[in-house]
């Protein structure tokens, strides 16, 4: 299979440690466990969008959406406020959107004016589905040990010569 992955680096990131993810990601196996933080966005979900809906992505995206076709199928995987998911449909790109947040979903909805779905990450079992995946600040979220099979399902989802974005905060410290 073929594919492009875009990672969102972040000030004081490094190649190396990318390698090392990639390494530790292919050589470290977990079980699933529940995500601690959709009480927090769903409790929160009002100032959450406050905060979010206006921050400006688009430099990212425009760059991300240059190796999706016209027309192209995406996913927005852990949407958010919809605002990745509404610039996407207004470039002419067929969204699915998707978070694991009912509240967040519900907004989401609103906003784009598409259905968004509510399910846990984990639970994507698309397969050749999407020319892109757009996974900004959500897969971090995940415990670390579900990483491997989370990063196993997106492969799986894109199609031939797909794209992938995803973003992480920088660090060294990682607890298992």
């Amino acid at each position: 299979m073929n594919f492009r992955v875009m990672l969102g680096l972040f000030p004081n990131s490094s190649h190396m440690e990318f390698v090392v993810l990639i390494y530790l990601l292919i050589n470290v196996k977990g079980s699933m466990m529940e995500n601690p933080t959709l009480s927090y966005y769903n409790e929160n979900a009002s100032s959450f969008i406050q905060g979010t809906q206006n921050a400006s992505m688009f430099e990212t995206l425009e760059e991300f959406i240059q190796y999706i076709p016209s027309k192209g199928r995406v996913l927005d995987l852990g949407c958010g406020s919809g605002r990745d998911s509404k610039y996407l449909l207004e470039h002419g790109f067929l969204v699915d959107a998707m978070d694991g947040s009912k509240e967040l979903c519900q907004a989401a909805t609103h906003f784009t004016g598409i259905q968004v779905k509510q399910m846990d990450f984990l639970d994507l079992n698309e397969i050749l589905t999407y020319d892109g995946i757009w996974a900004c600040a959500s897969i971090l979220h995940l415990p670390y040990h579900n990483l491997p099979m989370m990063f196993e399902k997106l492969f799986q989802a894109l199609r031939k010569n797909g794209t992938l974005y995803v973003s992480f905060k920088y660090g060294s410290v990682i607890d298992f």
